[in-house]
C-alpha cells in the first residue's frame, strides 16, 4: 500500500483510537481556579476572609483544596466555598458545584453540583457553563438534554473556553444536540486545538487524517497527533498509526511542524505570574467519526 492512502484496517484504527483516548472518565477535573501563588500571606488572605472580602474567601477554599501553606482540608475548602458563593461569588458557586460533583469535602450530590453550576453559568462564568453543559450532556444531577448541552457548550466557547470548544466539535462531529457538521466540528477543535487542548488537537488529528470536514493531510494529522501525544498516552497509538501510512519525510514535516507549534506556543518564562488551571469537567463522551 502506498504511503498517504487509508485502507479499511487503518480507517477503523482511527476511529477506535478516537473513540478511546479521551474516554475513560466522563468527568476529569483540572485543578481548581484562583489558586493563590505560593507566596500568598496565608495569615493576610485569612483576615480578608473573615471581614466578608467573596475574593479571597474563594481563593483561601483553594489553598486548603489543595493544601498550599496550610494542612490539606477539602472541608475547610468547602467551609469557605460556600461562603463566598452564598455572596453569589461566580467562581467559589463553580467550585462548591465540583466539590459536591466529586463529594470532595462534602457528602457527594450531583443534584447540588448541577444547582451551584447554573448559579455561576447565569452569570456568565465559561467554565460553570460548559460544566453545565457536562452536566446535561450525561444527564448528571438533571435530566439528560443534548440540545441544553449544545447551548451551554456554545456559551462557554464563544467565550474562549478550549475544553468546551472541543466539547462542542464533539457535538458537531456526531450531530448529537444540533445538525451533524463536519465542517463546524473542524472549527471549533482548531479553535481549541490552538489553546493546548489535547483532546482537541488529537480528534483535529483524527479529522486531518479522515479528511473530514477539511482536505485530507497526512502531515497536518501527524503534527497533530504528535501535539497531544505530548499529554496523552493514548494519542502515542494514534501517532504511531500515522507512521506506518507516511513516508519518511511527511513524518520528518509532521515533526518539524509540531515543534514549531510548540515554540510559538511555549509558556512565558520570565516569571511573570500565571493563574492555574481552572476546575472544569471535560466531555469524555464517544470520540468516533462516523459518515
Amino acid at each position: 500500500m502506498k504511503p498517504g492512502r487509508l485502507c479499511t484496517p487503518f480507517f477503523v484504527l482511527l476511529l477506535t483510537i478516537s473513540a478511546t483516548v479521551f474516554a475513560q472518565s466522563q468527568l476529569t477535573l483540572d485543578p481548581i481556579q484562583h489558586a493563590t501563588s505560593p507566596s500568598t500571606d496565608i495569615a493576610r488572605l485569612r483576615t480578608e476572609a473573615d471581614q466578608g472580602n467573596a475574593a479571597a474567601q474563594n481563593n483561601l477554599g483553594v489553598v486548603y483544596a489543595n493544601g498550599t501553606g496550610v494542612a490539606k482540608d477539602p472541608a475547610q475548602a468547602v467551609f469557605w466555598y460556600r461562603k463566598a458563593a452564598d455572596q453569589g461569588d461566580a467562581a467559589a458557586q463553580n467550585n462548591l458545584g465540583v466539590a459536591y460533583a466529586n463529594g470532595t469535602g462534602i457528602g457527594k450530590d450531583v443534584v447540588q453540583a448541577v444547582v451551584w453550576y447554573r448559579k455561576a453559568a447565569d452569570q456568565g462564568h465559561a467554565i460553570a457553563q460548559n460544566n453545565l453543559g457536562v452536566a446535561y450532556a450525561n444527564g448528571t444531577g438533571i435530566g439528560k438534554d443534548v440540545v441544553q448541552a449544545v447551548v451551554w457548550y456554545r456559551k462557554a466557547a464563544d467565550q474562549g473556553h478550549a475544553i468546551a470548544q472541543s466539547n462542542l466539535g464533539d457535538m458537531f462531529r456526531d450531530g448529537t444536540g444540533i445538525g451533524k457538521d463536519m465542517v463546524q466540528a473542524v472549527v471549533w477543535y482548531r479553535k481549541a486545538a490552538d489553546q493546548g487542548c489535547d483532546a482537541a488537537q488529537n480528534n483535529l488529528g483524527v479529522m486531518y487524517a479522515m479528511g473530514a470536514g477539511v482536505p485530507q493531510d497526512m502531515v497536518a494529522a501527524y503534527m497533530w497527533a504528535d501535539l497531544a501525544a505530548e499529554a496523552s498516552d493514548r494519542s502515542h497509538e494514534f501517532r504511531k498509526a500515522l507512521e506506518s501510512h507516511m513516508t519518511k519525510d511527511q513524518v520528518d514535516e509532521g515533526k518539524r511542524l509540531s515543534r514549531e507549534w510548540l515554540a510559538k506556543h511555549a509558556q512565558p518564562t520570565d516569571g511573570s505570574e500565571t493563574r492555574t488551571a481552572p476546575a472544569d469537567l471535560h466531555l469524555r463522551g464517544s470520540s468516533s467519526i462516523s459518515n
